[in-house]
């Protein structure tokens, strides 16, 4: 969904999972940490591009699984006026 066109949906689209993977990877914050993070990342990239007038809503979900637990969470995180329904 972007607000004035759909340059900054279609730029989160491509670049958010990359931003989460990078701060989890990085291994120094949490899944929820890193998606509050990427969401962050992206609005500075897009201001780093000259994008301020523009802007979009995003939900993504992220899976996780404990490397020693073999335990399985959900993280789902939102921006904007929308919202997921499990």
């Amino acid at each position: 969904d972007g607000h004035g066109g759909d340059t900054v949906a279609q730029y989160v689209a491509q670049n958010l999972h990359v931003h989460v993977r990078r701060f989890i990877t990085e291994g120094w914050c949490s899944p929820r940490d890193a998606m509050r993070r990427a969401f962050a990342a992206c609005d500075a990239d897009l201001v780093a591009l000259g994008i301020r007038e523009s802007g979009c809503t995003v939900t993504t979900v992220l899976l996780t699984r404990d490397a020693a637990s073999g335990e399985r969470a959900l993280h789902v995180a939102n921006a904007g006026d929308c919202r997921a329904v499990l």
